[in-house]
């Protein structure tokens, strides 16, 4: 627990002392002196950021002295805890001692009850044993006949005291099933003696409401003071004033009047003067049927709204939301987040900040994809202690802003776009670099000094339109790449499959050509404080980072499919790591002085100090992929060898690809036992030879290894597949195979495009059968390797041709005749009779060399 309770405080104490007091040993979130009825109680409950630094000041500040009082200082309890003390005092429910006076009250009352049972019951028998001795005598009998206001009601009395005589006796055995028939009934103690008394129900007579008189009243505001009812009658003659009401210390009064024209001409008396003050005349009609009349009783607007949305609220179960509030005002929006996920996937946090403090105002929302996580979240942590502070957690509210339309025909553009707007916050993964043929076009043309009309004119024997925007597209995303890498981002972090978006930044797209940085800050600071915008010359894609995430959000809300300029704003919440930390900028700094390093150490002689700076420095890395063959089983290993151990064994032996140790989780669920087994796999297949025959039953660790031939390919990680792929894109073939080409486009113009970057060997279209029209893919045979591979790192980030974006990918070396012939042969065998045979396995080898001779659309290998 991070919040204490003091106790035994002096009388004259205030907050700002007790806060200066108790911060020495922490940070505190809350502080609250109790007090009843004006009156302070002596106690207070402070709140602290952590629960060490409320242990540390319990045990600092317990039995200490502030003023002459010495305090005392306790750790609070949680709300329900069993270890919780009782409460002692007479008002609080839980305690003993108002259990005790709740019980005393209830038998005073019984035993108030029945004495007034008993006092009317000898009542009655006085009376009746009175009457007893004189019933028979005439003279008394004319005597209570003519004193008796009723005649009737002295002969009903003797009828009911012979009828009293005569069941004298019946009515004890009727008091016994009375008892018996209560006894079952639901009712309360009270009622249960009235029924055994005998009393009578009570008969409520209603009052027969008067005529009253309807009339027209008004309000006088700003009566001067001891005003006199005949004095205000004669002001409004000649209206005849029918009743005068002048509350006592007030000043003003209440004037009626029997006909509507009378109070009319009253009216007209508004801010005129009465002894020398400046009157107010109102119509107070209205107000008083309104008040009086409960069948047409209607509520304020307002809150008529509140209580209709009351009515239509989902509750947690349907909606997930939650509010919260009494929030420490240290506390940051990742710090609510880290809470409230230990229960469920949230989907939105919401913690509002003050414009003028920066601080937060103390509340805010949270959204939970299941719904019944809110529950246990509510459930859960309503009522605890979070940083110090009482969490208060409610039911969130719906959104009760519904949009409706009148006319959906007239208005689908607007519907549309609302639609857009509210599915903007969805994370896709649009393309970062994307720019339209127009923007190309007014680029290329500022750039050039042309005109669009000259951009987009196609010249005999020259590059067409949609080759030229093209071309225009890739220079422009290629100056923009390098200008977003120079001002730290990381543009693979766009490519990555990752649903983390962040809170802060957003992706601005599709904005008009020559825009400027101005004209972004004007339209996003209106939300909230910006922390930098990042604009390429381009001006047609740009980052905007928020302080606050709060503030990004409203924005994000606001401004999406909003009109900027001519153009609709498309947002996208940027990638969570969008942006290079200082740490990473650090190692490119590291990386760039080891670059210098390793051309240093091209100049020393000696191959030992070569590698001992390439090790330290590590120069350079063999991602090539290793041969068939290449895996052995190691048996018998140590559980003290660890992965480098082997390495440093077997690399005198040749290149080693990777080593395994088979492990397993250890009980604790950290910890990793090995099995006493692993692999390793080697480059090439004699290194795996070699190692067969002169590294058998070597000692490692002390235990002899043993060495046989495995079939297991080992899994690569991540990092070195991608280093491989770099080293394909560097060592890789001339190949690039091209997808989603265009259907309208032609071979001529995919060798325009391609042919810019270096001379072609081939440009192949594969067509589809009986139909003249190419099946959406090719490849791009080039000469050299060096013009493959700019043409890839240029064209493959983010080239559109006739509006389709063109996908590149390295096309696989084609195979000698020798691997084909393998490959047809292990289908063949291994297929059986029944297994169908390909048709590669029915091709000869004259066929194979016809096809690599063949300049056909058709390319078997591919």
């Amino acid at each position: 627990m991070s919040r204490l309770i003091v106790k035994n405080l002096p009388k004259v104490v205030n907050e700002q002392k007790l806060r200066n007091l108790f911060s020495q040993k922490g940070v505190i979130t809350d502080l609250q002196l109790k007090y009843k009825d004006g009156k302070f109680r002596q106690f207070c409950f402070i709140g602290y950021e952590n629960e060490e630094s409320a242990k540390q000041a319990a045990e600092f500040f317990n039995d200490t002295f502030v003023g002459t009082s010495k305090i005392k200082v306790e750790i609070c309890t949680a709300l329900g805890d069993e270890s919780k003390p009782k409460s002692w005092s007479k008002y609080a429910k839980d305690s003993s001692a108002f259990i005790k006076k709740q019980e005393k009250q209830q038998k005073n009352l019984d035993t108030d009850i029945l004495n007034s049972v008993d006092e009317k019951k000898k009542k009655k028998s006085k009376i009746e044993s009175i009457i007893g001795e004189y019933k028979d005598d005439p003279q008394f009998q004319e005597f209570m006949r003519s004193h008796a206001k009723d005649k009737l009601a002295w002969e009903n009395d003797l009828s009911v005291t012979n009828k009293n005589e005569e069941k004298a006796n019946e009515s004890d055995n009727a008091d016994v099933s009375l008892d018996e028939k209560l006894a079952n009934q639901e009712i309360s103690d009270a009622d249960y003696m009235k029924e055994l008394m005998g009393e009578k129900k009570e008969v409520t007579f209603e009052k027969k409401s008067k005529n009253l008189l309807k009339l027209y009243t008004i309000k006088v505001r700003n009566v001067p003071k001891k005003i006199k009812r005949e004095e205000i009658k004669k002001f409004f003659r000649p209206s005849k004033a029918h009743s005068i009401r002048i509350p006592p210390n007030s000043n003003f009064c209440y004037v009626g009047f029997k006909l509507e024209r009378d109070m009319k001409r009253a009216l007209s008396k508004d801010k005129s003067f009465l002894k020398g003050k400046q009157i107010h005349v109102y119509e107070f009609t209205h107000q008083k049927d309104e008040k009086n009349d409960s069948n047409t009783h209607k509520l304020n607007p307002r809150w008529q709204e509140q209580e209709e949305k009351l009515n239509n609220e989902e509750s947690i179960c349907d909606s997930g939301k939650l509010f919260f509030r009494n929030l420490p005002y240290n506390v940051t929006e990742d710090d609510v987040q880290k809470l409230f996920e230990k229960y469920g996937r949230i989907v939105e946090v919401n913690v509002p900040i003050d414009s003028i403090t920066r601080k937060i105002k103390g509340f805010g929302t949270v959204v939970f994809m299941m719904p019944e996580d809110a529950v246990r979240a509510y459930n859960e942590l309503n009522g605890t202690l979070f940083n110090g502070r009482m969490f208060h957690i409610l039911p969130g509210k719906a959104n009760d802003k519904v949009e409706t339309q009148e006319n959906d025909e007239k208005n689908y553009k607007d519907k549309k776009r609302k639609e857009l707007k509210k599915n903007a916050s969805s994370a896709h993964n649009w393309n970062t670099l994307f720019m339209g043929a127009n923007v190309v076009a007014e680029l290329i043309s500022k750039t050039y000094g042309k005109s669009k009309e000259e951009v987009l004119e196609s010249t005999t024997g020259g590059s067409g339109a949609a080759v030229r925007l093209a071309l225009g597209e890739t220079q422009i995303v290629l100056d923009m790449k390098k200008f977003l890498e120079s001002h730290g981002v990381r543009l693979e972090s766009f490519d990555e499959d990752s649903t983390k978006r962040s809170k802060t930044v957003i992706l601005a797209k599709n904005l008009p050509s020559g825009t400027y940085v101005e004209e972004l800050q004007e339209k996003f600071s209106q939300f909230g404080v910006l922390e930098k915008i990042i604009l390429p010359p381009s001006g047609v894609t740009c980052l905007i980072q928020f302080v606050d995430p709060s503030e990004a959000r409203k924005a994000f809300k606001k401004l999406a499919y909003s009109k900027f300029k001519h153009l609709p704003l498309y947002l996208e919440w940027a990638p969570e790591n969008v942006f290079r930390t200082e740490v990473e900028k650090k190692n490119e700094i590291v990386n760039n002085q080891t670059e210098n390093a390793e051309e240093n150490t091209k100049i020393v002689e000696n191959n030992e100090e070569k590698e001992e700076i390439r090790e330290k420095y590590n120069e350079e890395e063999d991602d090539t992929l290793p041969e068939d063959n290449t895996t052995l089983f190691i048996k018998n290993l140590s559980v003290e060898t660890t992965e480098e151990k082997i390495k440093e064994v077997f690399k005198k032996i040749g290149k080693i690809h990777t080593v395994q140790i088979a492990k397993k989780k250890g009980t604790d669920g950290t910890s990793w036992t090995p099995f006493g087994y692993g692999f390793i796999q080697f480059k090439e297949s004699a290194a795996a030879d070699k190692a067969l025959k002169t590294m058998q039953m070597i000692k490692i660790d002390e235990k002899n290894i043993e060495l046989k031939r495995s079939d297991r390919t080992l899994n690569m990680p991540k990092h070195s597949i991608t280093k491989s792929i770099k080293n394909k894109e560097q060592k890789g073939s001339t190949k690039i195979m091209v997808r989603n080409i265009p259907f309208q486009a032609n071979v001529n113009e995919i060798r325009q495009l391609f042919q810019t970057f270096g001379e072609l060997k081939a440009v192949r279209l594969p067509r589809k059968t009986g139909v003249d029209q190419h099946r959406g893919f090719g490849f791009i045979d080039f000469i050299n390797k060096s013009d493959a591979k700019s043409a890839f790192e240029a064209l493959h980030l983010s080239t559109h041709l006739y509006g389709r974006r063109l996908v590149l990918e390295w096309a696989a070396t084609e195979e000698d005749i020798s691997e084909i012939r393998k490959r047809t042969a292990e289908s063949s065998t291994t297929g059986g009779s029944k297994a169908k045979r390909s048709k590669k396995a029915l091709m000869k080898e004259e066929d194979f060399i016809k096809l690599e001779n063949d300049n056909e659309d058709d390319d078997v290998n591919e």
